[in-house]
């Protein structure tokens, strides 16, 4: 009797282990699924002749659905004004298009021009972007989460861009390696990695 009740509680617990490890199987996938949106980030921002636009970089294992997603430039939203108090516009909200695992996405500036290889097309925002100018970049996520963040010659507690201007600048604003943590002024690689690419200042002048 005791042999047949050792038994059973063996496989009572057996049966335990298995549900405790299919729930913590669920709780992971979950977990992935979750964060799999905030694998984007900006790779690459320029303002110069052929390449007037921003590079999102998808780091993680799934394809991201970009319908949603918002870029702020300069605190800048619909119905607003800046500085000047002119009326100002959202940057960028994505209606469509599909960042691939590990692949890139070229959103163009409004005053893009024609040297962008069409395989690079993209999106397009509703403004432009200087090179030269003060400049903050906010990637929203369809939740609202800020994921990502982008400041040149920016001043926070003035809560706009202050008059911090370059006086040439000859690349993009690139991190020197796809979504690491070190930016620097690179030859432009938009579509592609911007590692090997030509280091034209380092680190990013903010005067």
């Amino acid at each position: 009797m005791k042999k047949y009740f050792l038994i059973a509680m063996a496989a009572l617990a057996a049966t335990a282990f298995v549900s405790c490890t299919d729930e913590e199987v669920d709780r992971d996938k979950d977990k992935t699924e979750d964060n799999g949106a905030v694998t984007l980030c900006f790779n690459e921002i320029s303002g110069v002749s052929g390449y007037k636009g921003i590079e999102f970089y998808n780091y993680g294992d799934k394809d991201i659905d970009l319908k949603d997603w918002v870029v702020k430039k300069n605190n800048e939203v619909d119905g607003g004004k800046d500085a000047e108090g002119l009326d100002t516009k959202l940057y960028w909200k994505g209606t469509e298009g599909v960042v691939p695992a590990k692949g890139f996405y070229v959103l163009h500036a409004a005053d893009k021009d024609d040297k962008l290889p069409a395989v690079q097309d993209g999106g397009q925002a509703t403004g432009g972007l200087s090179p030269k100018k003060s400049l903050k970049l906010e990637l929203i996520d369809p939740k609202g989460n800020v994921v990502d963040e982008f400041k040149r010659g920016w001043n926070d507690e003035l809560g706009l861009a202050a008059e911090i201007t370059l006086s040439e600048v000859k690349g993009s604003f690139a991190r020197k390696t796809d979504h690491g943590n070190d930016w620097a002024v690179l030859s432009p690689t938009f579509g592609a990695t911007n590692v090997g690419a030509e280091v034209i200042a380092d680190p990013i002048p903010q005067e």
